[in-house]
């Protein structure tokens, strides 16, 4: 599946964060790409990694392109316009679903995320 959002505004504060985000999801899987390309002519791509995934039983289409269970865990990796993994740093970039509210309308997502310089 997939969607596309655009964001476009003028603020000083937000103007490297707008433009177009093309996200591609799998079913039973979830988001397994994201590309950005900015107002202001720069771009990236996230790509999945790693996944461990288990299905949302009896869920609906939300639930087959997104499945929310505890536990489920994705890794991704960032990619620059040219299309190469970034090689200058070690990075993590790491989703997981480590609790829902019982009536099911919340989600939380624990994300882990670092970065550092490679020497």
């Amino acid at each position: 599946m997939h969607v596309r959002y655009t964001d476009k505004t003028e603020d000083e504060i937000n103007f490297k964060r707008s433009g177009v985000r093309d996200m591609f999801y799998a079913p039973e899987v979830g988001l397994v790409q994201m590309h950005f390309k900015a107002i202001g002519d720069w771009e990236y791509t996230v790509k999945l990694k790693e996944y461990d995934v288990k299905s949302v039983e009896g869920g609906d289409l939300c639930d087959r392109y997104l499945p929310l269970t505890i536990g489920n865990v994705w890794y991704y990796d960032i990619y620059g316009a040219d299309g190469k993994r970034f090689d200058k740093v070690d990075y993590e970039n790491r989703f997981e679903i480590v609790a829902k509210r019982k009536d099911g309308a919340v989600t939380y997502i624990a994300h882990s995320a670092w970065i550092c310089k490679k020497e």
